[in-house]
């Protein structure tokens, strides 16, 4: 978008605000949606809850997988012998 274009719409907007460029530009307060609590945390901690959930629930399915793996004993030793006794 050109400069001119850009100037033409901040104009019209200040026109339309009744010439209070500072409602246009969003200096008028708080502007916060969200309360400062959500969900027992504060809201700008949501996000990173989120994902250390997210962390919690992968590590777990992980550590799941890996206890399918495991066995009672080695399938191959340093000594070569696979496992069982000689």
């Amino acid at each position: 978008m050109s400069k001119i274009v850009t100037t033409y719409i901040f104009a019209s907007l200040v026109l339309v605000t009744g010439g209070d460029p500072l409602v246009v530009a969003g200096a008028e307060g708080d502007l916060n949606v969200l309360p400062s609590h959500v969900g027992g945390g504060p809201t700008r901690q949501m996000l990173s809850h989120h994902l250390e959930r997210q962390a919690q629930r992968a590590f777990d399915r992980r550590e799941a997988e890996y206890e399918k793996l495991k066995t009672e004993r080695p399938c191959h030793t340093r000594d070569g012998n696979k496992g069982y006794s000689t």
